[in-house]
């Protein structure tokens, strides 16, 4: 796959059962590639020599792919503690990473932005999520170009506040109404964040999880 390339201080995520563990390509040779540890919420992964590991890597441009690799051992860097893995291997692109979209039903809460800056925080619930927008199930009725601050829960002690627009409104089967939002102000830290969400809920609905 010609246009795959990793690259040096780049995000990796490595799947280990049902979690993902981050870490960051430390450097890339012709034969081995070495990452610091992957953590997650403070708990370090073990590998073992010969692991077969599956992992995930975006490349700046929007590219997001996943692979293996074969743990070759550990080493030391300075005062860097590293996995030796070999060159990936199975490499397969995911779609355009902002633009995959999942399914879901969770609460999350929002507030209209206006003039006055009234601080009034409603509770909704998400029925789809993308790194680009989200869709809301809510109880007003919102204009189209409306501005809405969405709290959205990563993990059990986390959450990421996003600002959207709305551009499009329908009425649901209820006397609610269901908000399509486009994402405005957002960090890529912050849609990494949502991105990750994302593909975790994807591998929950296919029984990975």
């Amino acid at each position: 796959m010609k246009k795959f390339k990793l690259e040096i201080n780049g995000n990796i995520q490595i799947l280990e059962g049902e979690v993902f563990y981050k870490s960051n390509l430390q450097d890339v040779t012709e034969s081995y590639i070495l990452i610091d540890i992957p953590v997650n919420n403070g708990i370090y992964l073990t590998m073992n020599d010969n692991d077969e590991i599956e992992a995930e890597h975006y490349v700046d441009g929007g590219s997001y792919y996943k692979f293996n690799c074969r743990v070759l051992g550990r080493t030391r860097e300075g005062k860097l503690n590293l996995y030796k893995l070999s060159k990936p291997y199975n490499i397969s692109k995911i779609q355009r990473r902002n633009y995959v979209r999942v399914d879901m039903v969770e609460y999350a809460f929002y507030k209209l932005q206006n003039d006055n800056g009234e601080e009034v925080w409603k509770k909704g619930i998400i029925l789809d999520l993308s790194g680009g927008g989200m869709k809301i199930k809510i109880e007003e009725k919102l204009s189209l170009r409306d501005r809405v601050t969405v709290n959205i829960f990563i993990a059990e002690n986390e959450k990421v506040q996003i600002v959207g627009e709305v551009v499009r409104v329908e009425k649901s089967n209820t006397s609610e109404y269901i908000c399509g939002l486009k994402f405005k102000e957002i960090s890529e830290r912050t849609r990494d964040k949502i991105i990750q969400k994302v593909f975790e809920q994807m591998r929950k609905q296919r029984g990975l999880v």
